[in-house]
């Protein structure tokens, strides 16, 4: 043996055996529970989410369910009548623009009618005033037809004031500048359709 070493006696290489052994068994242990760790983190993280999943799925079914189960209210219009449409004296007019959609007075009121309307109705000389204002200088049908020698507005009410003494020949009405005045209807026409405002 060199000199400075020493032998080692049987119990110093026995605790020195044990020493290493034990420095070997804690370096496993360490490596076993952080495989350990490692593999868990994923279940606890899985196990997170799905306690997270049923808790937000219990608050939320009673929402849901009443909301599917209540008639939620309708909200209500912020104007009187449709985009398009004027108001006027609770009542909303929609004035045809296009000469390609022009009609004869059955195809007009037949578009009235598909808006929820008819053909403009009118009882006063104010409201007539106002029509023949917009109508720019078109000859625009009106929901006014003559039945058996009487004039009867588009909804079936008898016109029977001063508005409908009129005394040309032909069927439909339409305006014309300054008045009302009839024709045949089978001339396509620009058209004004009346319907009732939103409530």
């Amino acid at each position: 043996m060199e000199e400075g070493e020493r032998e080692m006696s049987d119990v110093e290489v026995s605790e020195e055996l044990e020493v290493r052994t034990e420095g070997r068994r804690r370096r496993g242990r360490r490596a076993r529970l952080e495989g350990v760790t490692k593999s868990s983190r994923w279940f606890i993280a899985l196990g997170l989410l799905s306690a997270l999943f049923l808790l937000s799925v219990l608050v939320l079914a009673p929402l849901l369910w009443r909301c599917l189960t209540e008639e939620l209210p309708v909200p209500p219009h912020p104007e009187p009548c449709p985009m398009d449409w004027i108001y006027n004296g609770r009542t909303c007019y929609h004035f045809s623009k296009k000469e390609r959609g022009w009609k004869d007075w059955d195809g007009s009121q037949s578009v009235c009618a598909s808006h929820n309307g008819t053909l403009a109705l009118f009882d006063s000389r104010e409201e007539l005033t106002f029509l023949m204002d917009l109508t720019c200088g078109h000859h625009m049908w009106v929901g006014l037809r003559r039945s058996a020698d009487e004039f009867h507005w588009a909804n079936g009410t008898a016109c029977n004031n001063t508005l409908c003494s009129i005394t040309d020949f032909g069927d439909c009405a339409y305006i014309e500048d300054e008045a009302l005045r009839v024709t045949g209807c089978l001339l396509p026409r620009p058209y004004i359709c009346t319907k009732e405002p939103y409530q």
